[in-house]
């Protein structure tokens, strides 16, 4: 029964298309889509629960993205004119809300090239305050994934592919799916203009992920510096270490490593360890190989500090210790500013710098030495376990002190 529900509302949305296929000057593109074996074999498997396909599309005059405009592509899939629906959207103080759907709806209608089959996705740490409309039911979503009609010189082969007519999907570049986007400006950080999105391309490897509202989202910060504030909890003890004199306040459950966690590194070396798991070097589950790198994996809840001293007799220049450390979370990947160039990042080793992590790196000097200070945080550790990291740090003592 729903599924006959579903096809009738399909086929009003065709007819309705009918008025405007009338406004095309026989633009057409009748050249079979360009995929690879993978994106041919996912046209013969069926849609996950949800997903849209070919008959599920509407019909309108044929729309490309255009870059003067700034409409957002992401992949195979572009979104046109996302910018104007996201300003008209967030300066519509007065709108009443939408039964069944959170925050703010707008209308953005998503082009996915002809033969391909996209997943549209909304990042983790974003589902808080944004949701998909692309669901034939309008409910939102988090995720959800649309196939592209696919293209044929022949009317017959569009007509198995299309149905009946307006059958433009099936011979211009891309298929048309309704829908957009809702976003809770209230609870979104920079009231949602940073939003990004990811798109699964079936049949390739990997997740393309891009800023949605362009060009709002030029200039929108990678990183921000977080608010908290450093505390040790009842039960915390001194540590002194006399060989590489320092000293650290450890709280309770905290452990110190007892071996080096950069083993194949001399130069320089650690001279401090401390987590709030038992932190032991594991190159085989670290995230990188960099030598200078930790060589273990720090979890979502967990925390790390960790202090290495340079050995060298001219040690790289830097700040004294300061009052109190800044933990920065990445909450945006970072982004390419040159060739060979990353900008907007926490860590020097690319694989730490996931968005919802936080943590910090710098270089200290004290006593006539140059140390390197890092410090990783879990993106799903608690605002106490953060406290506590801070309070390491903020306890670090370099020489006499």
């Amino acid at each position: 029964m729903r599924q006959g529900r579903l096809t009738a509302a399909a086929s009003i949305v065709l007819l309705a298309g009918a008025a405007s296929l009338a406004l095309l000057s026989g633009e057409v593109d009748d050249r079979p889509p360009v995929t690879t074996p993978g994106e041919r074999a996912a046209q013969q498997t069926p849609l996950p629960p949800g997903g849209r396909g070919c008959r599920e599309r509407v019909e309108g005059p044929g729309l490309s993205a255009s870059s003067k405009r700034g409409d957002t592509t992401i992949g195979p899939v572009a979104f046109p004119y996302a910018g104007s629906a996201y300003r008209s959207a967030a300066a519509d103080r007065d709108a009443l809300p939408v039964r069944g759907i959170p925050g703010h709806p707008m209308k953005v209608i998503a082009l996915v090239a002809a033969g391909h089959e996209v997943t549209l996705i909304v990042p983790p740490e974003q589902r808080r305050w944004m949701q998909l409309l692309y669901n034939f039911n309008g409910r939102p979503t988090a995720k959800i994934t649309l196939r592209a009609c696919r293209t044929f010189p022949s009317r017959s082969a569009r007509r198995r592919e299309c149905g009946r007519p307006p059958d433009l999907a099936c011979r211009w570049r891309n298929t048309q799916f309704s829908g957009g986007f809702t976003i809770s400006f209230d609870k979104a950080p920079q009231r949602g203009r940073c939003a990004e999105l990811a798109v699964r391309v079936t049949g390739r490897t990997g997740v393309i992920r891009k800023p949605l509202f362009l060009p709002l989202a030029q200039g929108c910060a990678r990183t921000v510096k977080l608010s908290t504030v450093a505390r040790l909890p009842t039960g915390s003890v001194e540590y002194r270490d006399r060989e590489h004199d320092l000293r650290v306040t450890v709280p309770p459950g905290w452990h110190r490593a007892r071996r080096s966690l950069t083993p194949r590194l001399a130069h320089p070396a650690d001279v401090l360890a401390l987590g709030n798991f038992a932190p032991r070097a594991s190159p085989a589950q670290a995230c990188t190989s960099a030598p200078d790198a930790p060589q273990l994996r720090v979890g979502t809840r967990e925390a790390l500090v960790l202090v290495t001293q340079d050995s060298n007799p001219e040690p790289p220049p830097g700040p004294g210790q300061p009052d109190h450390y800044r933990l920065v979370k990445q909450v945006r990947p970072p982004g390419r500013g040159g060739p060979n160039r990353v900008s907007g990042q926490v860590f020097p080793w690319a694989c730490l710098n996931r968005v919802g992590v936080s943590g910090l790196w710098t270089v200290v000097r004290e006593d006539g030495r140059a140390f390197y200070v890092s410090a990783i945080v879990g993106k799903r550790a608690s605002e106490e376990v953060r406290r506590q990291t801070l309070g390491v740090l903020d306890s670090l003592v370099f020489g006499r002190g």
